[in-house]
């Protein structure tokens, strides 16, 4: 659980700390679908259905939660129609633009600015503490802000690395 959580952004690893803090033991889980399946004790169960709750436990590994894959799914595509219209935007402004070289540096330059400066934001505002890492909204909010902060901060080293031409 803790290697998939590393893999995700710190907005949804915020998240999934807010659902679940840590994993079950496996002595928890046993009693759990010991009750469940046969409305006894795991230790009170035979060796067959000790078998039988250890195979519904790595079944239950796989199933995912409905109301999350729901959620997940809808920001997906809230994150790809954003993408999509940063692109557009972006094909828009290099194909007005008078320096169409200097142009397509700074939307590459800005697009990567902000990726890595809004990726940095949220982890250093888990690791530091400024948000609890259970805090998705927060994570969310430093992450934006990061963003932005470092977009801007691009846009304005590249215009004094390579000046807009004058008319």
């Amino acid at each position: 659980m803790e290697f998939a959580r590393r893999r995700s952004s710190p907005t949804a690893h915020a998240y999934a700390m807010r659902l679940k803090r840590e994993g079950r033991s496996v002595s928890e889980l046993s009693e759990k679908y010991a009750q469940r399946l046969y409305g006894s004790t795991f230790s009170a169960l035979s060796e067959q259905r000790q078998a039988s709750v250890f195979k519904e436990i790595i079944q239950a590994t796989g199933r995912p939660d409905e109301g999350v894959m729901r959620l997940a799914g809808q920001l997906g595509r809230a994150g790809r129609r954003l993408l999509l219209v940063s692109l557009a935007v972006a094909v828009y402004e290099v194909a007005e633009a008078d320096d169409k070289p200097r142009e397509l540096a700074r939307q590459g330059a800005l697009a990567g600015a902000g990726f890595i400066g809004a990726w940095a934001a949220g982890s250093a505002a888990v690791a530091v503490g400024v948000c609890a890492a259970t805090a998705p909204v927060c994570v969310g909010a430093i992450v934006f802000v990061g963003g932005l902060l470092a977009t801007y901060g691009a846009d304005a080293g590249l215009d004094s690395l390579y000046p807009r031409p004058t008319r």
